[in-house]
């Protein structure tokens, strides 16, 4: 309907190609890998460009991915998501990219080696940055009875990145 409103033959080719570009955009987010990592770092950037090879100009298109996303997420989704929704927020994928990697890492339930979590933060720089790690271990530390000891509890960490889901962990 809306290509026969086009004026001319030219515009409904242009329009034609615009709405091609937006879907091939929105097919993006039917791929596994792009829905994987939604899960640990949120919606992709994308960005929908049309060139005009008359003008030369580049064109920016205007697609809704999280209208799209909530309208049709339940036919194209292939994983399952923490809390059942996509992470929308720093401190949302911070604490799920914590509970991802304590995953089958737990020494004993709820406690986790210090020095893998440090290794394994420090190497999601999207997420953390060297300095933030370092300065939450070293608060964590300060508050446990035994600073020593080479475990931490996931609950420290999470209430340190994401203090708002430090109750609802799991």
């Amino acid at each position: 309907d809306e290509l026969l409103e086009c004026p001319t033959e030219q515009a409904r080719e242009r329009r034609l190609v615009e709405l091609n570009i937006q879907e091939q955009c929105l097919n993006i987010f039917k791929i596994n890998m792009v829905q994987r990592r939604m899960g640990s770092y949120g919606y992709p950037r994308i960005h929908g460009l049309v060139y005009d090879i008359h003008t030369g100009a580049l064109k920016e298109l205007d697609v809704d991915y999280r209208g799209y996303m909530t309208k049709h997420m339940g036919v194209f989704r292939l994983h399952t998501f923490r809390d059942d929704k996509i992470p929308s927020t720093k401190a949302e994928l911070q604490r799920n990219m914590i509970l991802d990697l304590v995953d089958e890492h737990e020494e004993e339930p709820g406690m986790v080696s210090i020095r893998y979590m440090a290794r394994m933060l420090k190497k999601e720089t999207e997420l953390f940055t060297p300095k933030e790690v370092d300065e939450a271990i070293t608060a964590i530390k300060g508050k446990m009875e035994d600073p020593q000891k080479p475990f931490v509890e996931v609950k420290s960490l999470i209430a340190f990145f994401a203090p708002e889901y430090a109750t609802t962990s799991e």
